[in-house]
């Protein structure tokens, strides 16, 4: 195995115990905040069970005001929606490119759009452009905009600004939640890795992803682990009556074995863990990590279980709504791998997965696609199990898959006028390349006796150093 400690030496420290005994700063606690549009508008947290849209307005001529706008936009929406406005063109897209796993609506004016579209059509997180006509005009000429035609992003129509426009908004932010699985797709490089810093965006990605759980399942199961999610959940869930209810019931209720149950439930443990791991918020997955590993633990004991059966090849189906853009992107990558992050749930029955998959009514916004996955379980170095047993879901044959499986891309095809087929293969971890970086990785976690150290080893080794701190100290205070 490549020594990749003795090839960072020169430039880190050397061990984690050794910034742990350096470490002496304060950590700064999470902001209220996630943006800050100097509008009075209500932002409950950095970590939101709202469903990652975040709505720009771009009002270069100031002749909307943007207090009267938010006004418009709050009258439709119910989904804690982040709202910024913006005057200047370059903090406008500084901000939008910034953006990492929310997705973005625009609304720009019409007499910028011919400037201005071509500027942002390429940003991968921005998802729609809605151009209203800030004169509200009755007599625009619509020919001079067929131009307007050949960005794929913009909304197939010129809005004036009233509650209509907002109405069509708040459509299409809510299609966001059937696009629930966020993934990571990466090809191999033969050339060894030495550092994290080595891999790009993509891989080291994935590498976290696998890391994590490893580390989560080396974590103590105790009473304030289960504290934790509990705060974290009503915290989240302060204003529904309704999933407050299901918090306390699981509070009374919950038990290890009942993990996978609670998991299908339509209730705010998969939504937040879900989107925990999706953004990769290690303070949200932290909070989380005993019921993860109960869930994890649940599905290894079924998947050990049902090697023994004679189905070793098994075909499984996802049907959901994806973005466009990812659907060019899962296009432009035949042949490479893919790995989902969150827990998969998938089913057994074809016609189950083409229901969620919908009929291609959101396109051009959102494609219908079904997923066709091939999974060799004896094989395969993550658990999946047969859960429709134990479900919420009884009836809907469901198997549910470990995060971070990794996958081949065999091919993307239109199978009718609406629905989009994708094919996976798995693939063992151990073929490969990023895994000798990980073993060493796993190796120096395992190495670590306090259960706090064991993450702070893979946030540092990860380059989050700021993170690492905050888990030192949490170390230090026990």
């Amino acid at each position: 195995m490549v020594d990749y400690f003795d090839q960072d030496k020169r430039t880190v420290p050397l061990t984690v115990i050794d910034l742990f005994r350096e470490s002496n700063r304060s950590v700064g606690t999470r902001e209220v905040k996630l943006y800050d549009t100097g509008l009075d508008i209500e932002i409950r947290s950095t970590f939101s069970n709202s469903n990652d849209a975040v709505v720009v307005f771009l009002n270069t001529k100031q002749d909307l005001d943007a207090g009267t706008f938010l006004k418009l936009f709050n009258g439709v929406n119910n989904h804690y929606t982040y709202f910024q406005s913006f005057e200047d063109v370059d903090q406008c897209i500084d901000f939008i490119s910034s953006i990492t796993f929310e997705k973005v609506f625009l609304i720009l004016l019409l007499s910028e759009a011919e400037h201005l579209i071509p500027l942002v059509s390429n940003i991968p997180q921005l998802i729609n452009i809605y151009v209203c006509d800030e004169q509200d005009k009755s007599n625009i000429d619509y020919k001079k905009f067929n131009w307007l035609n050949n960005f794929p992003s913009v909304r197939n129509r010129i809005y004036k600004v009233n509650e209509c426009m907002f109405h069509d908004l708040q459509h299409d932010i809510e299609s966001l939640e059937l696009c629930p699985t966020s993934c990571v797709i990466f090809s191999m490089k033969t050339a060894k890795i030495s550092s994290v810093k080595g891999f790009d965006k993509e891989r080291a990605s994935y590498m976290w992803n696998q890391l994590l759980l490893y580390a989560l399942q080396k974590l103590p199961q105790n009473e304030k682990s289960k504290r934790d999610i509990l705060n974290e959940c009503r915290v989240q869930y302060h204003d529904n009556k309704a999933e407050l209810g299901k918090i306390e019931q699981f509070e009374k209720t919950y038990q290890p074995q009942s993990a996978i149950w609670w998991y299908t439930r339509d209730c705010f443990l998969y939504k937040l863990i879900n989107k925990a791991i999706q953004t990769e918020d290690i303070d949200i997955i932290f909070k989380f990590r005993f019921f993860i590993k109960d869930l994890n633990d649940q599905l290894v004991d079924l998947h050990n279980q049902s090697k023994s059966e004679k189905e070793n090849i098994l075909t499984v189906y996802r049907g959901q709504q994806v973005a466009a853009k990812e659907l060019e992107t899962l296009k432009f990558n035949t042949n490479n791998f893919i790995s989902l992050k969150p827990f998969l749930s998938t089913t057994k029955n074809k016609d189950v997965a083409l229901m969620y998959a919908g009929d291609g009514s959101q396109q051009p916004l959102f494609e219908s696609v079904l997923f066709e996955i091939i999974i060799d379980v004896n094989k395969s170095d993550k658990p999946l199990a047969d859960v429709s047993k134990m479900s919420q879901m009884l009836n809907e044959d469901e198997v549910l898959i470990a995060m971070g499986m990794l996958f081949v891309v065999n091919s993307v095809r239109k199978i009718d006028n609406s629905i989009w087929e994708v094919r996976l293969t798995s693939i063992n971890e151990i073929d490969t390349e990023p895994n000798d970086y990980c073993g060493y990785l796993k190796q120096k976690i395992d190495e670590e006796t306090e259960p706090l150290m064991k993450l702070a080893t893979l946030l540092y080794e990860m380059g989050s150093y700021e993170k690492q701190e905050k888990y030192l100290l949490m170390l230090l205070e026990e």
